[in-house]
């Protein structure tokens, strides 16, 4: 009875069971050539973990065992003992197959499934890969100048954000032409006439997964390889939060800082931080924890990067440029490194891949004077010859702007739909010459300065004034004569008739007895005999 108690207890404690979050990747076919050594390339997500539960799994080829593995060892199948290579240690998240020497009955389906030891019942992950080996041409051959060529990946298996080199080398006797192409993509990464070719991507994303190929020409001949490449993820802690103001601003000429930082700081615990900064999609800077490489539009721009360990990302322009306006984001993922066998799949998260990003609004303002960098674009200055005009004159408008930089010059009339002139001025002035004004040359006139997203303007006001020619002039002066001279008569015979009535009266009073006693004595009498005068 204890013996079988014994019994039941060690068979609950082997039996299987896969951890839900594991994955396995492999490419969907992988090609080989005869007498080469063949790799079909494999790996887990997440790594397995080493808390007592014990990895098994199995190659198999269209049913047959290529190789039985464990944490510990593995056990090739009889037609593949001797001929594999050595089997990689499955704390690195490994489960390559290199077969060293390939055969053309080497082609086939392999299959690859995995469990993990738990206390559940058994569950198995599988994933299959087309293999296709060809014929190697020999050394008598036609076609053994120009022969496949042979591509590699190191390593073998890589993360985001990580480096990844791929070769491509010939054997050949002729020279040939080498190119690197990745499928769907419509010209080579790399090409050259060499016998090897070497491409190096710095910063891997899950965007660089896919089927690379390496194509050797000679003459009309052609020889292909290709590889499967798969970028597995990275890991963000959950507690992991970025912290940045919504806006920042500067001055133009001036160093310009953006904070940033982490809470908590980085961990060191065998995992490995890279971000990446960006201005509307375009990389700013590429940051891990022992460097930096700046993008291409601000290389020599970045001020020291800060130390992670410390909990800052703080992003530092040395000497601001209104053009550095725009959004800015950050986004910072935790990796975990090789060195690191521990796993611990409470700071997993849900999702394999996730990603903590924070955005920061920048706004750099022109700096004014002739020390700004963006001088070129300050107000410009509108000035008339002569700075009175009359019809029939001639009329020059001139525009300049004191600038380090070449900009687009405008002159324009209010009213008008499209500019008078324009153009690059390489001494950044602008003549405008009016040979005839008219009346209806009058109005305001603006000259505008265009650099980049930013605007000068200064305006002007035109008035032309009214000419006479000799004939009106003529005209005018015998018409205004004329009305003087009749003005003048008018006035003579007025006072000529005032004198002539004055003195006729002074004549009746003088023959008028009554009038004159009336005057002489101021006697009340006169109007009495005036009456009586009249009754009679």
């Amino acid at each position: 009875m204890k013996d079988a108690v014994c019994l039941f207890l060690l068979v609950s404690a082997t039996a299987v069971v896969l951890s839900a979050a594991l994955e396995i990747s492999v490419p969907s076919v992988v090609t080989g050539e005869e007498g080469l050594p063949l790799n079909i390339p494999c790996n887990f997500t997440p790594p397995p973990r080493t808390d007592g539960r014990r990895l098994v799994g199995t190659w198999r080829k269209e049913g047959l065992i290529v190789v039985h593995f464990s944490m510990a060892q593995s056990i090739p199948g009889a037609r593949y003992d001797g001929r594999l290579g050595r089997w990689r240690d499955f704390a690195s998240g490994g489960c390559s197959l290199v077969i060293r020497v390939a055969r053309t009955e080497d082609s086939g389906e392999y299959t690859i499934a995995v469990q993990e030891d738990g206390p559940e019942p058994r569950r198995t992950r599988t994933a299959s890969v087309a293999v296709r080996v060809t014929a190697r041409p020999g050394p008598g051959s036609i076609q053994h100048a120009w022969q496949k060529p042979k591509l590699s990946l190191t390593p073998e298996s890589v993360r985001e954000g990580e480096a990844l080199t791929l070769t491509c080398a010939v054997e050949s006797h002729a020279r040939g032409k080498l190119s690197l192409h990745k499928l769907g993509e419509p010209r080579p990464l790399k090409e050259g006439l060499a016998a090897q070719l070497t491409l190096t991507l710095p910063n891997v994303s899950r965007e660089d997964s896919g089927e690379y190929s390496c194509v050797f020409q000679h003459d009309k001949n052609t020889g292909t390889s290709t590889i499967q490449v798969s970028v597995m993820p990275v890991v963000l802690s959950a507690a992991l939060e970025i912290s940045v103001p919504s806006v920042v601003t500067g001055e133009e000429g001036l160093p310009l800082n953006i904070p940033c930082n982490f809470t908590p700081p980085p961990r060191t615990d065998g995992r490995r931080l890279v971000g990446t900064w960006r201005k509307e999609g375009l990389i700013v800077v590429h940051f891990s924890m022992g460097q930096s490489i700046p993008g291409a539009r601000y290389d020599g721009r970045l001020g020291r990067w800060r130390d992670f360990s410390s909990g800052q990302c703080s992003l530092a322009i040395r000497a601001a440029r209104t053009e550095d306006s725009g959004e800015y984001t950050i986004a910072v993922q935790a990796a975990r490194t090789e060195e690191s066998e521990e796993y611990t799949g409470a700071e997993d998260g849900p999702e394999p891949r996730r990603t903590r990003t924070a955005s920061v609004a920048v706004r750099v303002t022109a700096r004014p004077g002739p020390g700004s960098i963006q001088h070129a674009w300050q107000k410009p200055k509108l000035s008339l010859t002569p700075e009175s005009v009359r019809e029939g004159e001639a009329l020059t408008l001139t525009c300049a702007v004191e600038s380090h930089s070449r900009g687009k010059l405008s002159l324009r009339k209010l009213g008008e739909p499209r500019p008078l002139k324009e153009g690059l001025a390489a001494q950044l002035t602008l003549t405008l010459t009016l040979p005839n004004v008219s009346r209806g040359d009058s109005g305001e006139y603006s000259c505008e300065f265009q650099h980049g997203k930013n605007t000068g303007t200064s305006t002007i006001q035109v008035s032309v004034m009214q000419t006479f020619n000799k004939r009106n002039l003529g005209i005018i002066v015998g018409v205004s004569l004329s009305i003087a001279i009749i003005f003048l008569l008018c006035c003579i015979y007025m006072v000529h008739k005032r004198l002539k009535g004055k003195k006729q009266k002074q004549e009746r009073e003088v023959n008028d007895p009554y009038t004159t006693l009336d005057h002489k004595t101021m006697s009340p009498d006169y109007d009495i005999i005036r009456r009586m005068t009249a009754n009679s």
